[in-house]
């Protein structure tokens, strides 16, 4: 990500890779947070966090992309709070927004970190990876549906070629990790909590929308962006980067 600084830090020797931009030092201010989805490069934020260069962010690689991991969901969520508890000082914790894509969503959501707030985009409820197909031949199909139906064909050319640069081995580890994970009886804690559902998310369904509204204490809101698709964040960048802006100030 060439506007953004790569750093390495290990926690109980899980190396985890992050990066972060000239605004990261700065004191007393919103800090933003971003956590990348399922097969995803955390380059994929690229477009977001270039629309925030006053701002101090952070986007952070899951540590199963860096490591050979023999854990659970629960273990690599332990471990990227810690990550994040190490990076950070508690009052910059303070005004910390974790902000994750579909599954980095779920960190988001689950984080038992003292932060302002977090932002869900696209998140779901439950995630069944064996519907997915990422890793076979069908992965334009996949991708496709992913998007709107007035997405260019560019945008999907261009998020097809980061999708993959991720290899299959780090891909098959996150399955291994995540199929089947549920929100169903997770502790939730209360802070601010801003969800953006995409109209045309042909992936995450209305009924599992109204799952996670359900479990997500109250200080919550959610804003619909109609003709757009689950990855979002790639489609309309320019959308998401003014919604963020406008919720942290």
């Amino acid at each position: 990500m060439n506007l953004l600084k790569k750093e390495n830090k290990k926690i109980e020797k899980v190396s985890f890779n992050y990066w972060i931009n000239k605004a990261w030092h700065k004191k007393n201010k919103a800090r933003l947070v971003f956590i990348h989805g399922l097969g995803e490069p955390p380059i994929v934020w690229e477009k977001v966090v270039s629309q925030f260069p006053e701002v101090p962010v952070c986007v952070i690689e899951r540590p199963e992309y860096n490591n050979v991991l023999n854990v659970n969901s629960k273990a690599v969520l332990i471990l990227v709070d810690k990550f994040l508890g190490n990076i950070l000082k508690a009052e910059e914790l303070s005004q910390t927004y974790l902000i994750g894509h579909s599954l980095g969503s779920y960190f988001a959501l689950c984080s038992n970190l003292n932060i302002k707030g977090r932002i869900l985009i696209a998140p779901f409820y439950h995630l069944y990876i064996n519907n997915l197909s990422f890793i076979n031949d069908d992965v334009n199909s996949q991708i496709n549906k992913g998007f709107g139906v007035e997405c260019s064909d560019l945008i999907k050319k261009e998020f097809t070629s980061l999708i993959r640069m991720v290899p299959e081995s780090i891909k098959k580890q996150e399955y291994n990790i995540y199929d089947h994970l549920t929100l169903s009886g997770k502790k939730i804690l209360k802070k601010n909590t801003l969800i953006i559902r995409p109209l045309g998310d042909l992936i995450v369904s209305k009924r599992q929308i109204k799952q996670l509204l359900s479990i997500v204490p109250s200080e919550k809101s959610i804003i619909y962006v109609p003709r757009t698709g689950h990855n979002i964040i790639y489609e309309s960048p320019e959308v998401i980067s003014s919604i963020i802006s406008d919720y942290i100030n």
